[in-house]
């Protein structure tokens, strides 16, 4: 696993429930990867690799391994065809299978040529997103907006586009972890202080869970400007709390949504159509709560931590091997 295995990140804590979960019924141990350290070649047994350690480590002959390929260049557009994409179709050939959080990245990994096996194991959700949601007011709209701080998530972008509009009722809270990119984290929270509508947006940085959950209660808009998503956790459990989502169609996203919320998704890096929607969202109450409900009914098709966990621990009993996942 990564240094930031600890992290609030949607990978870690995907890590973390699976780990969670296996530890119930089988021996695990855990190895954090470290640049000080030669983690180049992993000693037999059945290995479970986070995707951000797959250039720094080779499998011993002896050794299965299983990627969890929460992001890779061979799943993003925008560098599917470039060298550092080959170099880790070439790092994922002796892994015997990857677990995708996707259907989308199961897809695009089979199409890239990776021949082993793939298995899409989606996120869960916490029993407590699925509680009832409380009636929402709908006086001045809070706009949420939960994901790690890096210049991928159109965070500067999203804030340019509200600025032009000043005339709507509306706040913005951000949640995210600030550590992955310190220097883009700053560069963000000196254009908020510099904003004209400084006063309406609310960077939080990285948050207990729990008082997460206690955000998604209190929006009334849910927006991811992310130009790229294997799956998005945020979105999951935004739906599961009866938010509308604005956001753009790319990667595993819209695959989460029902159709009607799929409709309002912008194309990829059409700032116009997301602002639209976004405005549209902030003056009808009426559409946010269709929608709203529409992605709540979808969210109950989604699994829980207990399912995705079991779902990991079947597949690497399936490809155990002594010494591997003890029983």
């Amino acid at each position: 696993m990564p240094p930031i295995h600890d992290w609030l990140t949607g990978g870690s804590l995907y890590n973390n429930r699976v780990l969670a979960h296996l530890e119930k019924s089988a021996t695990v141990e855990l190895h954090l990867d470290s640049a000080v350290e030669d983690n180049m070649r992993l000693p037999g047994g059945l290995w479970l690799v986070d995707s951000l350690c797959l250039q720094r480590c080779a499998l011993h002959s002896d050794a299965k391994g299983v990627l969890i390929a929460h992001y890779l260049k061979l799943l993003d557009p925008l560098h599917q065809r470039s060298s550092a994409a080959e170099a880790e179709l070439s790092a994922l050939r002796p892994f015997t299978a990857v677990i995708t959080t996707s259907a989308f990245s199961r897809r695009v990994l089979l199409e890239a040529g990776y021949r082993g096996r793939v298995e899409a194991i989606l996120p869960g959700l916490k029993n407590t997103y699925r509680r009832p949601v409380a009636h929402r007011s709908s006086a001045s709209p809070a706009i949420l907006t939960v994901a790690t701080l890096l210049p991928g998530k159109g965070l500067l972008e999203m804030l340019s586009a509200l600025e032009h509009l000043p005339e709507l009722e509306w706040s913005w809270e951000i949640i995210g972890d600030s550590k992955l990119d310190p220097a883009f984290a700053e560069e963000l929270s000196i254009r908020v202080n510099q904003s004209p509508l400084r006063d309406r947006v609310f960077l939080r940085g990285a948050i207990d869970p729990d008082l997460v959950e206690a955000a998604y209660d209190r929006a009334n808009v849910f927006a991811l400007p992310s130009r790229f998503e294997t799956c998005s956790m945020a979105t999951m459990e935004a739906m599961a709390r009866g938010l509308p989502v604005v956001a753009f169609r790319v990667g595993g996203l819209p695959d989460l949504l029902p159709e009607v919320s799929r409709r309002a998704l912008a194309s990829p890096g059409d700032m116009d159509a997301f602002t639209g929607t976004l405005a549209m969202l902030i003056k009808d109450a009426d559409e946010r709560n269709n929608l709203g409900q529409a992605n709540l009914e979808a969210s109950r098709g989604f699994p829980s931590w207990e399912d995705t966990g079991a779902a990991v621990e079947s597949l690497l009993r399936e490809l155990s091997i002594p010494g591997g996942l003890a029983p």
